[in-house]
């Protein structure tokens, strides 16, 4: 990794990665393939360059979702956060995003915080927020905002 940025003996420094640009996805009747991402967002490689430091990873996602149908469970997505080292991943986080509400328009914002110790070395941190079952006809989601923000701190 290249663009790796240093981090190490000095004080904590912030990583952000915000997008604002609504991104809408809606269902077609035979529905989008599974999976789809319909976010992912990556930070910029930060550079771990002693032992004993910690980054503390937030995420959002703003999710306008629009049900114009009774159609049963209609939202089944799948919130991932990752490190990225190398060729490698470790997914530091997943849960399944669920909503059964049906004839409404709603706002879902799932988020996430962990911490993670990766150890010396370049690495990068993924938000990904992707379909685990075909987005039905009649459901339109609107992604209106998605962040990850990474803080770097020593440990004790």
């Amino acid at each position: 990794m290249s663009d790796c940025r240093c981090k190490g003996k000095g004080s904590n420094e912030l990583f952000c990665r915000c997008e604002n640009t609504p991104i809408s996805f809606s269902g077609n009747g035979v529905g989008i393939p599974v999976p789809t991402p319909f976010v992912s967002l990556t930070t910029a490689t930060i550079m771990i360059s002693e032992k004993d430091w910690v980054a503390k990873v937030d995420s959002m996602a703003d999710i306008l979702v629009d049900v114009v149908e009774d159609i049963p469970n209609p939202i089944n997505l799948f919130y991932i956060v990752e490190r990225i080292t190398e060729s490698t991943t470790k997914t530091l986080c997943i849960y399944n995003l669920t909503d059964d509400r049906a004839n409404q328009q709603y706002t879902l914002t799932p988020n996430n915080t962990v911490c993670d110790e990766p150890g010396t070395g370049c690495h990068k941190y993924r938000l990904t927020v992707i379909s685990s079952s075909p987005l039905p006809q009649g459901v339109t989601l609107a992604f209106n905002c998605r962040c990850i923000n990474v803080t770097t701190f020593q440990k004790g």
